[in-house]
C-alpha cells in the first residue's frame, strides 16, 4: 500500500528532470513512509513511496522482472495472490519474493491485460512493457485505490494523487469548479476532479499507452443489477452472502503488519469485526469517533459491542473546535476535492491507529449504497429513484414531458429508474466515501480496507432481481440476517445513522469558532469572494446573511482548494504532516440507554418491558409561554427542567419538538415517569398510540430528562 508518480514520453528520451520527479513524489510521502525510489529508462520515469503491509523486506518497488522486460509501480493489495502464484507456478514462473506485486508482474507476464479479470483486491498500478514498448494502466473495479492521469503532446503524466501531476511546474494549476462536486457516473472512462486537465482513470477501466498507435481507454468490469432471474430463496441468498462475507474478511486480514478496524456501533462495521473477530488469534483493535456536536450514541453501541466481543476499543473525543478545524487547509489538501467534518474525524482516527503501531484497518463503508441502506425501504429508494431520474432528463432537457412519465406511482418505471440509481450509487463511491477512507488513512499512512466492495460479493448482490430486492434490500436486511447469530441484535438491528451527514457545516462551525485557523472564516468575506472570482460576492453575501451553511461549503471549499493548489502551491507545505488534536475518551457511560436503543426497543415490541425514570436530579418541570405572543396566535411553549444540583434551569425551546410540538403531555410524562409505569402503560394514560408515545419521547431522553429501565 503505496503512492507512486510517473512520467511517459512518447518519444525515446528523458521525460522528467530529476529534481522535478523529486519534486513530485514528496507531495505524496505520507502514503509510503517506510521508503522511496526512483526508475529511469527510455520513455519513462516512475518515482514510488512505500508502506510495507506484505514482505517488507523483498515488495520493494518500482519492481522489475529477471529479464528486465517488465517493471511495475503498484499502489494496493492483490488478496488472492497466493492463488494466482501457485497457478503461475505450475506454468513455469519462478518467484524471488513473497509480495504480491512480484504475483502481479507474473500475472501480467502470462495473461496481458487480461490478468484484470483474475486480480481480487484494490489496486491502481502502472506496467511498462519495454519489449512492446507500451504503458499499461489500471484501476479496481470499484476504484478504491486513486490514479489520476495528465496528458500533454508527447507527455503523459499520472500518480496516485492529483498534488504529484501539479508539483511538475510545466502543469497549469487551475480548478475545475464543476468537476469538485460532480459525482463519477457508471459509464465514464475518465473522471472528472477538481483540476482543469487532470481526470482519474475510470473505476473498473485500463489504459493502454503505446506510441505511434492511438490511446486506448476500456472498462473491463462493471457493476451490474440484474432487472431479472433467479437468485434462489431468501435462506439461500442469506446463506450464500454469510459464506461470502466471512471469505473476504478473512482475506482482507491478509497483512504482515498489525491490522484494526473502524467501528461505529452500527450493522455496517460490526458485521465487519464480529467476524474478525471470530478469525483473529487475538483481540481486534477498534477505533471509534466520539462526537460531540451531535447527538449520536455511536461510542455507546461501540463500546457495548466492544465488551461483548473482548474488542480492544479506542475511543476517540472529537470536538470540532478551534484547534481541529485548524486542520481544514490540511484536509483541503489531502483531500484534492469536496470535504466534511466527517475527515476531520477520520484522520483523528486513522492517526491514532498509526500511533498504536497500525497499517492497516478495515472500514464497513460501500454497502448503504449497494443495499440501499439510506432509505427507509426499497420501496422508497425506488421511488426516489424515479424522482431523480426524471429531475435529470428534465435538467437536462431531453424530455421536457418527463415529469408525467416518470411518475412515483408508476411502479415499472421507479423500478427501472432504480436499478439506474443502484449503479449511479456504485460509481459514486469513487469520487467521496473511497477519496474519503483513502485520503485520510493514508494521509497518516495507514491503509484503508473495505470488504463490502469485494467485487465477489458485489456480483451476488447485483444478481438479486428487482422482484426480490423489496425481500432482501430493505433496511438491509440480507446483510442484518447474514450476520445474526454473530452480531448482538442491539448492533444488528441498529437503524441506519449517516456519520458525516449527521455533522454541522464546516462554515456553521467557522460561525462558532470565528477564530480558527487564523481566520479560516475570511474566507468567505466580500473581498476574498471577488478576488479569488469563483462566485459572485453578490450572491455568496445572500447566502451568508441567510445563514445558509450547507451551501456555503461549497464556496469554502473551493476556496480552500484555490489557497493550497493555485495561489500558494509548495510541495512540502505539509511536510511533515500536522498531527491532528487527539484526546481519548476515558469512559462512556452505560447508565443510561441511548435514545436509539428506545426506539429499538419500541421496534422490537418490548414496550411492557420499558419503564422509564425520570433522572433523580430533577425537581421540577413545566412550560414556559411567551407573554408577548399576539392574542390570536398559539404560542410555542418551551420545556423548563429545574435541577436540584444548583446549575440553572435548563430550557429546551419548541424548536426541539419539531412538529409534534409542545403541549403539556410532555410535563405528563415526565411526571408518570416513576420507573414502574411501562411505556406501554403510559401511552394508554396518555390516551397515546406507543409510536405516537415513543415519538413524544424520543427529545426527553435525547436531552437526558429520562432513562428507560428494564
Amino acid at each position: 500500500m503505496c503512492g507512486f508518480v510517473g512520467v511517459f514520453s512518447a518519444s525515446p528520451r528523458s521525460p522528467v528532470a530529476d529534481d522535478v520527479l523529486t519534486r513530485m513524489l514528496a507531495t505524496i510521502a505520507p502514503r509510503g513512509p517506510d521508503g522511496t525510489a526512483f526508475f529511469r529508462g527510455d520513455h519513462l520515469a516512475l518515482g514510488f513511496a512505500r508502506l510495507a503491509v506484505v514482505d517488507a523486506a523483498g515488495g520493494g518497488q518500482p519492481m522489475a522482472t529477471d529479464d528486465g522486460r517488465l517493471r511495475v509501480v503498484f499502489n494496493g493489495e492483490i488478496y488472492n495472490h497466493a492463488d494466482l502464484r501457485a497457478q503461475l507456478a505450475g506454468k513455469g514462473h519462478v518467484f524471488r519474493t513473497r509480495s504480491d506485486t512480484e504475483t502481479l508482474l507474473g500475472a501480467y507476464s502470462e495473461w496481458g491485460d487480461d490478468c484484470l479479470s483474475r486480480l481480487r483486491g484494490i489496486f491502481a498500478f502502472a506496467i511498462w512493457d519495454t519489449r512492446r514498448r507500451a504503458l499499461f494502466l489500471a484501476r479496481d473495479r470499484s476504484g478504491i485505490k486513486p490514479l489520476y492521469v495528465q496528458r500533454a503532446p508527447g507527455i503523459v503524466r499520472f500518480a496516485s494523487e492529483a498534488k504529484a501531476i501539479l508539483a511538475d511546474p510545466a502543469v497549469p494549476r487551475a480548478l475545475d469548479v464543476v468537476g469538485c462536486f460532480a459525482p463519477p457516473q457508471p459509464d465514464e472512462l475518465c473522471e472528472r476532479t477538481a483540476f482543469d486537465g487532470i481526470t482519474q482513470l475510470g473505476a473498473g477501466c485500463a489504459l493502454w499507452i503505446s506510441p505511434p498507435q492511438p490511446e486506448r481507454t476500456w472498462r473491463y468490469w462493471s457493476y451490474a443489477p440484474a432487472p431479472a432471474g433467479e437468485c434462489g430463496a431468501d435462506a439461500q441468498v442469506i446463506a450464500s452472502f454469510r459464506d461470502e462475507l466471512d471469505r473476504v474478511v478473512k482475506m482482507q486480514m491478509m497483512s504482515d503488519a498489525p491490522i484494526g478496524a473502524y467501528l461505529s456501533g452500527g450493522v455496517d462495521s460490526a458485521a465487519i469485526v464480529a467476524t474478525m473477530a471470530a478469525h483473529a488469534a487475538e483481540p481486534v483493535r477498534t477505533y471509534t469517533s466520539a462526537i460531540q456536536v451531535v447527538t449520536s450514541d455511536d461510542a455507546w453501541f461501540a463500546s457495548t459491542l466492544a465488551q461483548q466481543l473482548g474488542l480492544r476499543a479506542r475511543f476517540i473525543r472529537s470536538t470540532l473546535d478551534e484547534p481541529a478545524l485548524a486542520l481544514l487547509p490540511l484536509m483541503a489538501w489531502a483531500a484534492e476535492g469536496d470535504i466534511d467534518a466527517g475527515f476531520i474525524c477520520r484522520f483523528q482516527l486513522a492517526w491514532a491507529a498509526r500511533q498504536d503501531g497500525l497499517k492497516v484497518l478495515v472500514s464497513g463503508q460501500g454497502i448503504d449504497e449497494i443495499l440501499t441502506g439510506y432509505h427507509r425501504s426499497f420501496a422508497a429508494f425506488a421511488a426516489f429513484s424515479a424522482r431523480r431520474a426524471a429531475h435529470r432528463l428534465l435538467f437536462d432537457g431531453r424530455r421536457p414531458d418527463l415529469a408525467g412519465v416518470l411518475s412515483t406511482s408508476d411502479t415499472g418505471n421507479a423500478d427501472v429508474a432504480a436499478t439506474d440509481e443502484l449503479k449511479r450509487q456504485h460509481a459514486a463511491l469513487s469520487g467521496y466515501l473511497l477519496r474519503f477512507e483513502d485520503r485520510m488513512g493514508m494521509l497518516a499512512g495507514v491503509e484503508v480496507r473495505v470488504p463490502y466492495l469485494d467485487h465477489q460479493l458485489l456480483e451476488l448482490c447485483a444478481r438479486v432481481p428487482l422482484a426480490r430486492r423489496a425481500d432482501l434490500f430493505s433496511n438491509k436486511h440480507l446483510l442484518r440476517e447474514a450476520v445474526a447469530g454473530r452480531v448482538p441484535d442491539l448492533c444488528r438491528l441498529r437503524p441506519k445513522f449517516p456519520f458525516n451527514a449527521s455533522l454541522p457545516p464546516l462554515t456553521h462551525l467557522l460561525d462558532m469558532h470565528p477564530g480558527a485557523g487564523g481566520g479560516l472564516g475570511d474566507l468567505l468575506s466580500p473581498s476574498a469572494v471577488k478576488q479569488r472570482g469563483y462566485f459572485a460576492p453578490a450572491d455568496v453575501q445572500r447566502l451568508v446573511d441567510a445563514r445558509r451553511f450547507d451551501a456555503l461549503d461549497g464556496v469554502l471549499v473551493i476556496h480552500l482548494l484555490d489557497e493550497v493548489f493555485v495561489r500558494n502551491f509548495d510541495p512540502l507545505r505539509f511536510s511533515p504532516v500536522p498531527p491532528p488534536p487527539i484526546d481519548d475518551v476515558a469512559a462512556v457511560d452505560h447508565g443510561r440507554l441511548p435514545a436509539e436503543r428506545l426506539m429499538l426497543a419500541a421496534r422490537r415490541r418490548l414496550t411492557e418491558q420499558l419503564a422509564p425514570a425520570v433522572d433523580p436530579l430533577i425537581v421540577r418541570v413545566g412550560l414556559l409561554f411567551p407573554v408577548n405572543a399576539a392574542p390570536a396566535a398559539s404560542p410555542a411553549p418551551a420545556l423548563v427542567v429545574h435541577f436540584s444540583d444548583g446549575r440553572e434551569p435548563y430550557t429546551l425551546g419548541a424548536a426541539v419538538w419539531g412538529d409534534a410540538g409542545a403541549d403539556s403531555r410532555l410535563v405528563d410524562l415526565v411526571r408518570l415517569a416513576d420507573g414502574r409505569r411501562t411505556y406501554a402503560a403510559l401511552a394508554v394514560a396518555l390516551g397515546l398510540s406507543t409510536e405516537g408515545l415513543f415519538k413524544l419521547a424520543e427529545p426527553l431522553h435525547a436531552h437526558r430528562i429520562f432513562s428507560p429501565k428494564f
